[in-house]
């Protein structure tokens, strides 16, 4: 009886995950600009030779993350990519990363969560305009990432608000749960992350797996005795 009643007063889950490097092999931001512009418009290539001194400029803290992404997509993309290209761009390269580069554990944990009706949500520092079509070919439906300035159907480089990185990601974590109803303490909350700077998100949640860490979080996850997965 008291486990049956256990089972039914069970929280309900949700699975929030990192994407680059938990979910998927490699870091998505730099291969997706690789690829659509190798693909697209090659004669686009020889401005990646810039992305050197914007490296520079961030070691040196001259520039932050947010304006590191900004520069990179000028350089690579322009200041006006069509609506259209985009979302095909954002297409072949969720076929390129989901056929060869995704993690299978972390497919599976997806697929099982899925079946057994609980939410899951990816919350990534990486860009929604090329993330929806790789969720979305995870089964993953529900999304916080960095978001875009559109001009019309023109993508331009500029950052939304905040990059959705370290406790930037936990505000837009917070605002998605008001948005959508949730509150979190009605919820068994899992956080699945590589990355030390994802602690404000690991500290929110109820279970916290060090997916394949990084060696700061590996040090972070045993101190604290948090679960760690590598895949």
């Amino acid at each position: 009886l008291c486990a049956k009643g256990s089972a039914m007063t069970a929280k309900p889950r949700i699975l929030i995950f990192d994407l680059d490097k938990t979910i998927t092999r490699f870091p998505t931001f730099p291969p997706f600009l690789w690829r659509a512009v190798r693909r697209t418009m090659p004669w686009r290539i020889p401005f990646f030779v810039g992305f050197l001194p914007l490296f520079i400029g961030y070691g040196l803290k001259l520039l932050d993350r947010k304006g590191l992404k900004q520069a990179m997509h000028r350089l690579a993309l322009g200041n006006a990519l069509p609506r259209q290209r985009v979302d095909d761009l954002a297409e072949d390269f969720a076929a390129y990363m989901v056929g060869q580069h995704v993690y299978g554990e972390a497919q599976r944990l997806i697929d099982d969560a899925r079946d057994r009706g609980d939410r899951v949500i990816i919350a990534t520092a990486s860009n929604r305009f090329y993330v929806t079509a790789l969720a979305h070919r995870l089964g993953v439906e529900e999304i916080v990432a960095t978001e875009s300035v559109w001009h019309g159907d023109r993508l331009s480089p500029t950052i939304a608000g905040e990059n959705c990185y370290g406790e930037g990601k936990r505000r837009m974590l917070d605002a998605y749960f008001a948005k959508a109803g949730i509150d979190p303490a009605d919820y068994r909350i899992s956080f699945y992350s590589d990355h030390v700077s994802d602690l404000p998100v690991f500290e929110m949640s109820d279970h916290r797996v060090a997916a394949n860490p990084s060696k700061s979080l590996r040090a972070v996850a045993r101190q604290r005795r948090w679960e760690i997965q590598n895949w």
